[in-house]
């Protein structure tokens, strides 16, 4: 719902959507490419992007398209968490309980998440099935879940590199603590599981590099070391950043019922949810920790921890629900009295929700800022005529570089143009005040048309040009 209301918006999605563009139309599924040129900077493999491609050809390239795959992840994760409800503690609700609970996330469904054509999404559905695929191996010792696994890893591997190992360890510590790291050694299909996961994921990194050499360079620069070791983009935060995001937006007063859950469902009588309960604090704290010592730190890096953090807090409600269950059964409570409480609960949290989806607003920081995109994407709509314009902006470009694309792709004439290089009778389209001062001043002019800051110009001539 209003999935390709919002313009593309900048870094990540805008990124992925010119290299699905392109790749929609050049047939190379195999190397991401920007301006024709492998994408060297942008170097996460392509599993995302090649799901926004089959989207494009069956709905053209729009904004849906590229963020469809994000809230179809989104609702696979939902639906993850009440599958394995019923398999592993044969009770749906308590599934039911933490979907409800993850979609009333305000960071959840979100920008960066399930809204937009960013990985994260995609990446939280994968690790959450890897995540409880390992669990239900542990617990039940099924091996159709260990080569489960492994193929959801490779996945989660294949969408984000590295940002997909990060529960790892977590993993490891649950095994040891249930004292089946034997058993997993001792297993030939951990090692077969293994093999998988090294030939889907590493092979992927391996081929790329023998069709695009100096790929592998480029990955350990951005994902072996980059980001965690150094600060990108001024985003040098505190360690207890993404705690205070968590408590200030991203979960808000959800939070506060964390360490409760952790506590009933520790000391539950039931050892399921116990075992439950330890696996999900665990995945949370170090998923946490991990992420909180690196020397960047970007808000949507915390989302994988979602759906664990939504089984913690269930394990409240749910006690509360099944109690009121069996006083149901024993002392004749009217019937609906559970599904009230329910109702209770998560009327006003997934109200809210509703509203900020099917309203879907801007923030007023963003108003001016993407205020070209709209213009775009009406111009992609035929609401606006722009051919034979050049577009002037000054900054990172390539959430308009796409609109740009998609109307080259019609025979519309439009393309960049460096505001100190125009020509008399350059017809150009400028929003951001710096660029229009610029013309304004070393330029004679005149105003074509001019919606908000959105302003056409068709240059007559050239004043005193700075230099540099």
């Amino acid at each position: 719902m209003n999935l390709g209301k919002f313009p593309i918006r900048i870094w990540d999605e805008a990124r992925n959507a010119v290299n699905a563009f392109e790749m929609l139309y050049n047939g190379d599924y195999l190397i991401p490419r920007f301006n024709g040129d492998p994408d060297m900077w942008n170097t996460k493999p392509p599993f995302l992007i090649w799901f926004q491609v089959i989207f494009m050809k069956i709905l053209g390239p729009t904004e849906i398209a590229i963020r469809l795959p994000s809230a179809i992840a989104g609702l696979l994760t939902c639906f993850t968490l009440v599958f394995f409800s019923e398999k592993y503690l044969k009770n749906y609700w308590f599934g039911i309980i933490a979907a409800i609970l993850l979609v009333t996330f305000n960071g959840y469904v979100d920008g960066h998440s399930t809204r937009t054509g960013d990985y994260d999404a995609m990446l939280t559905f994968l690790l959450t099935g890897g995540a409880l695929l390992f669990f239900l191996s542990v617990e039940d010792y099924k091996n159709k879940y260990l080569y489960l696994f492994f193929l959801f890893m490779s996945m989660a591997v294949l969408t984000k590199g590295v940002a997909a190992l990060l529960f790892l360890p977590a993993l490891g510590i649950y095994a040891l603590i249930r004292r089946k790291i034997i058993f997993f050694l001792k297993n030939r299909h951990f090692y077969f599981g293994l093999l998988l996961f090294i030939f889907i994921s590493l092979g992927y990194y391996f081929l790329r590099e023998a069709f695009n050499p100096g790929y592998l360079e480029k990955v350990q620069f951005n994902e072996l070391g980059g980001r965690y070791l150094e600060t990108k983009h001024g985003h040098d935060f505190e360690f207890w950043f993404y705690l205070k995001r968590m408590v200030k937006y991203q979960l808000k007063s959800w939070f506060f019922l964390v360490p409760i859950g952790i506590l009933i469902g520790m000391f539950s009588a039931n050892q399921k949810l116990k075992f439950l309960t330890l696996y999900s604090t665990l995945l949370f704290s170090v998923h946490f920790i991990v992420i909180s010592y690196a020397k960047s730190k970007f808000q949507w890096y915390n989302i994988p921890e979602f759906p664990f953090l939504a089984i913690i807090i269930a394990m409240v409600i749910f006690i509360i629900f099944e109690n009121l269950r069996q006083q149901n059964l024993k002392a004749g409570i009217p019937k609906l009295l559970p599904y009230l409480f329910l109702v209770v609960v998560f009327w006003l949290p997934y109200k809210g929700m509703a509203k900020k989806v099917i309203e879907s607003k801007e923030f007023r920081k963003n108003e001016v800022k993407y205020e070209i995109g709209y213009y775009l994407q009406n111009a992609v709509k035929g609401k606006e005529d722009v051919d034979g314009y050049k577009l002037l902006y000054h900054g990172y470009s390539t959430q308009n570089l796409y609109y740009l694309k998609v109307l080259q792709k019609k025979g519309v004439r439009i393309g960049f143009k460096n505001w100190k290089n125009l020509d008399p009778g350059n017809r150009v389209i400028a929003h951001q005040q710096y660029i229009k001062s610029c013309l304004e001043e070393y330029y004679d002019y005149r105003v074509i048309d001019k919606k908000g800051n959105v302003v056409k110009y068709e240059i007559y001539g050239k004043r005193n040009l700075p230099e540099n």
